[in-house]
C-alpha cells in the first residue's frame, strides 16, 4: 500500500470508529453530495466505501487545554485527510466545551484554508444538552441551536446537513423537521439529517421534508443495526 494511503487509512480508522453515516443521496437530494464527487469513489458506491472524517475525535478537549496550538495540530490532520479523499466531516455543537468544539475548529480550519470550503460536505449535530442530559427539540431550541452553529461558523463554510443529535420524545418529529426546514428553505443550511432514529421515524420525517442523511452508531459496544 502506498504510504499516503496507509496514513489516510490509519487516521480514518481512528476517527470513524464510533459512527458511520448512511444517506438517501441516491434518491433526489438537494445537497452538495448529489453533485460532487466523494473522494476517489464513484457516487453509487460511496455509502459502502467512503472514508469519513469525524471531527468528534479531533475535539475531545477535556484532555488538554492547549487552545489554538491544539486546533493547529487538528487542522493539519484534517488537511491530510481531505487530500486523501475524506471530504465528509461530521461534527457537533456539543463536541467539546462551548469555547472549543467542532464549530470553533471548523472556523479555525476554514479561516486557514478558505480554498477548501467547497471541497467538504459538513454534517453538524445540535440541540442536545448535558444539563439536564438529553435532547431538546422544541422549535425554540432547534432555532437557537442552528443560529448558534451559523454564528460560530461565521460564513466560513456552509452546513450541508444539520441534524438534531437525538429524537425528543416530548416533541413530534414532524414539528422538529418543520422547524429545521425553515432554514433549508431560507438557504441557510443545505439539508436535514437525523441521528440514532428508527426506520419509522425516518419515514415520518421524510414525509415532511426530504432527509439528506441518517447517522447511526456502529461500534464494539453497539453492533446491532
Amino acid at each position: 500500500m502506498h504510504q499516503s494511503n496507509l496514513n489516510s487509512v490509519i487516521i480514518l480508522h481512528f476517527l470513524s470508529s464510533v459512527h458511520i453515516i448512511y444517506s438517501s443521496l441516491l434518491s433526489k437530494c438537494h445537497s452538495k453530495l448529489a453533485t460532487k464527487k466523494l473522494g476517489p469513489l464513484p457516487l453509487d458506491s460511496w455509502v459502502r466505501d467512503q472514508k469519513l472524517l469525524f471531527i468528534l475525535s479531533l475535539t475531545k478537549t477535556g484532555f488538554t487545554s492547549r487552545g489554538e496550538a491544539q486546533f493547529d495540530e487538528a487542522a493539519k490532520t484534517m488537511k491530510v485527510a481531505l487530500e486523501n479523499g475524506s471530504n465528509i466531516w461530521n461534527g457537533g455543537q456539543f463536541y467539546g466545551p462551548p469555547e472549543s468544539n467542532s464549530l470553533q475548529l471548523l472556523n479555525y480550519y476554514f479561516t486557514k484554508h478558505p480554498e477548501d470550503k467547497d471541497r467538504v460536505y459538513i454534517s453538524m449535530k445540535g440541540a442536545f444538552s448535558f444539563h439536564p442530559l438529553g435532547p431538546d427539540n422544541s422549535p425554540e431550541n432547534i432555532r437557537r441551536s442552528i443560529d448558534t452553529c451559523l454564528k460560530e461558523l461565521d460564513g466560513k463554510v456552509f452546513i450541508d446537513s444539520w441534524e438534531p443529535a437525538r429524537s425528543d420524545a416530548k416533541v413530534p418529529i414532524e414539528t422538529t423537521i418543520e422547524t429545521i426546514a425553515e432554514y433549508v428553505k431560507a438557504g441557510k443550511i443545505g439539508g436535514i439529517g437525523l441521528s440514532e432514529v428508527s426506520p419509522s421515524t425516518v419515514r415520518r420525517a421524510h414525509a415532511v421534508h426530504p432527509i439528506s442523511s441518517v447517522e447511526v452508531e456502529l461500534s464494539m459496544f453497539t453492533t446491532d443495526p
